[in-house]
């Protein structure tokens, strides 16, 4: 079936913009400042003549469901202590569980993320996937932390946002500048660290991938902390 393509440059507007269907804006929000938001309102007001009978609904897709803004206070290695600024945003949960990543920059705002968080909301309802959108960051540069700053920062941000996140709640990911071993100590954190796994080869107590991830009879446990042993995923 051909589906007729249908322009999203449009002049006339079913639905007011969002200047005017709420002329006082969001609060939490610096009105006088271009953004990524800013983007993400603009295409929501391209297609929102195109919605129907869905338009009574698109005031919702221009406001976030929830908004946490946390301190991430840490130790550096140099004894001071250092505060950084992190994000989650859940921007629509109606469909399933948030899920987005977590990004560790120094120029994340609070406007990118929950522009992210937003098409991830969108993605996640084109693909008729069981999620809703969220996403997260922290404002720090990743490179000038050594690697137990790192995660320091990662347990303490986690540590912040736990009361929102979960298999349940939201789902973070891996993205700009996080991968598979901040994730793990984001798990760490959020589940316990086990006590009685330990890789003899790096000396240091770590996850067993399958324990988690996979199957718990997997026969080469991936260590997180040395990134040795099988990645390849296994039935339960």
């Amino acid at each position: 079936m051909r589906i007729p393509f249908v322009s999203l440059h449009c002049t006339s507007h079913a639905h007011p913009p969002a200047s005017i269907a709420n002329p006082l804006g969001l609060s939490y929000l610096p009105s006088n400042e271009s953004s990524a938001w800013d983007m993400y309102l603009q295409q929501i007001d391209r297609v929102a003549p195109f919605l129907v009978d869905l338009s009574p609904w698109v005031e919702t897709l221009r406001r976030p469901k929830r908004v946490l803004i946390v301190d991430v206070p840490i130790h550096m290695d140099d004894g001071r202590i250092t505060h950084f600024e992190g994000f989650r945003v859940q921007h629509n949960t109606s469909r399933g569980p948030g899920k987005g990543g977590v990004r560790f920059h120094q120029d994340v705002t609070l406007a990118e993320v929950m522009a992210l968080s937003a098409w991830m909301s969108v993605k996640n309802a084109a693909l008729n996937l069981p999620f809703g959108g969220a996403k997260g960051g922290v404002r720090v540069d990743p490179r000038l932390l050594s690697a137990g700053e790192l995660e320091r920062v990662t347990r303490r941000y986690t540590s912040e946002i736990g009361v929102i996140i979960g298999p349940h709640k939201d789902i973070p990911a891996p993205d700009v500048n996080t991968n598979d071993r901040v994730m793990a100590w984001m798990i760490g954190h959020l589940f316990g660290q086990p006590r009685n796994h330990i890789d003899r080869r790096c000396h240091r107590q770590t996850y067993c991938a399958g324990r988690l991830f996979g199957s718990a009879r997997s026969d080469r446990p991936w260590c997180i902390c040395c990134r040795r042993g099988s990645r390849k995923k296994t039935r339960p």
